[in-house]
């Protein structure tokens, strides 16, 4: 991406901003419930920021203000005193101070250190062990049957059965992402054939009333239990991005899905390839 101009401080509000801290990977939306269980691209367990939908490229005090509300409301929500909540934003906020200080002086390792079963300790610890014991029998029994020897999707359960017009450009859309993989993800093009396609209700506040897209898949043997769900949902333009005027930012994005996985694998460590 090419360099931008300097962004006027007082559009971006602070002395900290500069060419280079006014346009960095942002998250956009970076608050506590953002923040969970995932498996990265290596097969481990993580917990850490998993929803990427907002991210854009801008100010990084955005998003320590976007956080540092989250907490806020969440000491608003737990009753805790004014106190007790400052307190919580100030370690918040030395910890990355302390973080960002490390990596840029060389005193901290390459990448920041991730929350795994090895590292966790507490609550987070307790997340990730949870996570660690659901299993995809269970997922797929929460959402498929068998029917006629095959597997399909349950009705309700937030599942919306879909008119032909829509089924077929779901489908259209699903064919073009497979266009985009990989030749080394096509190993066993059975893989990808689709068994079941439903609508589905948003998920979230931020998904509220977005299409979106439950799509069932053969996956990597015929075995039932070894099918797969995949979630699509249509991307929208990101808040942050009405605030950031630079046109080389937005002209470097072909379209929001584009600027979703992007972002994500700029922002990610160990990102889904």
């Amino acid at each position: 991406m090419p360099v931008l101009r300097r962004p006027g401080r007082e559009a971006h509000g602070g002395p900290y901003l500069d060419e280079h801290t006014g346009r960095v990977w942002i998250h956009g939306d970076l608050h506590a419930e953002n923040f969970g269980t995932y498996m990265n691209a290596n097969g481990r367990l993580v917990f850490n920021v998993n929803d990427f939908d907002e991210a854009y490229v801008g100010p990084f005090t955005w998003d320590l203000k976007r956080l540092a509300a989250s907490l806020a409301l969440i000491g608003y929500a737990k009753a805790l005193s004014d106190a007790q909540i400052t307190e919580l934003v100030r370690i918040c906020a030395a910890a990355y101070r302390e973080r960002i200080h490390a990596l840029a002086t060389g005193a901290g390792a390459d990448e920041a250190p991730g929350f795994t079963l090895e590292t966790a300790d507490g609550p987070l610890l307790a997340a990730l062990r949870t996570a660690r014991s659901l299993t995809r029998f269970g997922l797929l029994d929460s959402m498929t049957e068998i029917r006629d020897f095959e597997r399909r999707f349950s009705a309700g359960r937030g599942t919306i059965e879909l008119d032909a017009a829509t089924r077929r450009e779901v489908l259209a859309a699903f064919d073009a992402y497979l266009g985009t993989l990989p030749e080394s993800s096509l190993a066993r093009p059975d893989s990808y054939r689709v068994k079941d396609v439903v609508g589905r209700r948003g998920i979230g506040i931020g998904s509220a009333g977005l299409p979106s897209y439950n799509v069932l898949l053969e996956g990597n043997s015929d075995a039932l239990e070894n099918d797969v769900v995949i979630y699509l949902k249509q991307a929208q333009t990101p808040a942050v991005s009405r605030h950031v005027t630079d046109a080389a930012v937005r002209e470097y994005f072909r379209h929001e899905g584009h600027r979703t996985v992007i972002s994500q694998r700029a922002l990610q460590a160990h990102a889904d390839p």
